[in-house]
């Protein structure tokens, strides 16, 4: 099963910020990153509030995958600086910047008040009008991206938004929380089963 290798492939990397890429999310980012999308699973999103709203959520009925693609591409990486901390360091410009993120409560009872964008990888899936947990992608499990949770959602349609700690591991110092990666070529790819969710064992 695609979803156990990837899975594996992610579990054997040696740390959070190697940029060593598994042959088999290689692989997978090859097969899509042309916006192939085989069953449509939510659409009409945008990457940002000027984009047409051509952006869906995919997945195939070989997996248990889900991942977010464009017409002919997958999505950018726009800086979300919401939770504890949301006006502090290179979140301090923020113009949309949350004091929660959606799973707060959650994530309480791992021992953390909240994610903090300027220090836990997650990203943001899911929108006001799709919630990703009704598709099996369980609240605070992997991301494949660089590496990061699920960590919060968005209220309105727009996609490929990750707090600032991943998208300066994956684009350096430059973004903060008025810029991020526009380029149209990352792939957030969640994965539908429990199996992804780290846990109380996670070094939070």
């Amino acid at each position: 099963m695609r979803t156990a290798a990837l899975l594996l492939a992610l579990a054997a990397l040696p740390t959070a910020l190697t940029r060593q890429i598994p042959d088999a999310l290689q692989s997978f980012y090859d097969t899509v990153k042309d916006g192939h999308c085989p069953t449509t699973l939510h659409s009409g999103l945008r990457r940002n509030a000027d984009s047409r709203a051509t952006f869906r959520y995919c997945t195939d009925d070989s997996s248990n995958l889900m991942w977010i693609a464009g017409p002919s591409s997958l999505a950018d990486m726009d800086v979300d600086c919401d939770g504890a901390n949301n006006a502090h360091g290179a979140c301090e410009n923020d113009p949309t910047g949350q004091s929660i993120t959606a799973f707060q409560d959650e994530v309480s009872q791992f021992g953390i008040a909240d994610l903090d964008a300027n220090l836990h990888s997650y990203v943001v899936l899911g929108t006001g009008g799709f919630d990703p947990r009704k598709e099996g992608v369980s609240s605070l499990s992997v991301v494949a991206v660089f590496y990061g949770v699920w960590g919060d959602s968005n209220a309105d349609d727009l996609v490929g938004e990750a707090s600032l700690s991943l998208a300066t591991a994956c684009y350096g110092n430059r973004m903060n929380g008025n810029y991020g990666h526009a380029e149209t070529d990352v792939l957030y790819l969640a994965f539908r089963t429990d199996e992804a969710v780290p846990g109380r064992n996670a070094s939070w």
